[in-house]
């Protein structure tokens, strides 16, 4: 089901983001790309033409580049809702867990050496 790789590709950008780039975090634009970006391998099912190509990158271990997606698709074959189901819910919790981080100031900030004071 497509909103499971969405929800995959926007739960491992808050993971990243949250490790690498905290103030990105807040901007539900780039959560929305990655998600996104987690759903383009089954762009085929949508292209008028052209889709015979996409779809054999769709069935290669190359479409993990994409937030897991082959991966995904040998998880849950059979499109399950409840996998797809839990999958939102596990986003919920990251981004939950995302948001306690960067307001508590626990999540790693690269500050510059002004900043820090390390001049």
């Amino acid at each position: 089901m497509a909103i499971a790789h969405f929800a995959v590709g926007a739960m491992a950008t808050a993971l990243l983001l949250a490790l690498v780039a905290p103030r990105l975090l807040r901007s539900p634009t780039v959560l929305v790309v990655g998600g996104i970006w987690g759903m383009l391998p089954d762009v085929h099912w949508v292209l008028p033409a052209g889709s015979a190509l996409v779809r054999s990158f769709h069935m290669t271990a190359w479409a993990n580049v994409f937030w897991f997606h082959h991966y995904l698709d040998g998880a849950d074959p059979g499109d399950s809702p409840a996998f797809a189901a839990g999958l939102v819910v596990l986003l919920v919790v990251v981004l939950a867990f995302c948001e306690l981080l960067t307001r508590t100031g626990t999540a790693p900030t690269a500050a510059s050496p002004v900043e820090s004071g390390h001049e």
